[in-house]
């Protein structure tokens, strides 16, 4: 029995066509933006697994970062700090980050890769993660201080008032797409 060889054209489109259709937009990490004010913006983020949640981004000229509050209320947190190198080995460290006088937040096992600091935030309960999210809205400045103590960077947080109110209001635009 003789096999027929496909025309070499025909198998290079068909494999561009998959590579396109895998890659497309559906199977990626998906943004929709819902909110920007100055240096604020908040989106929610749907993952490769269609989970959703928000994000809040500060967007400075030599500071970033970010929070991502989950339907559970866990909270995930990335520094991108423009003036220093970890390398392309993560490491872990524990640090913690203050909102002007208030009691320090303590993240143990944050992650450090390249520039960025990235680590989960043990709020332990709802209330938790709804006095952090307040104290961001009417704060100041955030700090972010190493295992020793030492201040490492900070934030400003003019305009964090009304991205934290529309952090809630994404977050209540979840929970209601999800009681359907």
């Amino acid at each position: 029995m003789r096999h027929k060889v496909a025309n070499p054209v025909v198998l290079l489109a068909f494999f561009l066509t998959s590579f396109l259709y895998i890659t497309s937009p559906t199977y990626a990490r998906e943004n929709k933006k819902l909110f920007s004010y100055e240096n604020w913006g908040v989106e929610i983020v749907t993952s490769d697994d269609g989970a959703q949640f928000c994000q809040v981004s500060y967007l400075g000229a030599d500071a970033r970062f970010s929070i991502s509050l989950h339907p559970d209320k866990a909270i995930d947190l990335q520094f991108n700090l423009e003036d220093e190198w970890f390398g392309t080995e993560t490491t872990h460290k524990d640090i913690s980050m203050r909102i002007d006088r208030r009691p320090y937040w303590e993240m143990a096992n944050a992650a450090f890769h390249r520039n960025s600091i990235s680590s989960s935030l043990s709020v332990g309960s709802q209330n938790m993660s709804v006095r952090f999210i307040n104290e961001l809205k009417r704060g100041s400045k955030l700090y972010l201080y190493n295992r020793f103590g030492e201040q490492k960077a900070w934030y400003s947080l003019d305009g964090s008032s009304i991205a934290m109110n529309e952090l809630n209001a994404c977050q209540e635009l979840i929970r209601r797409k999800s009681d359907w």
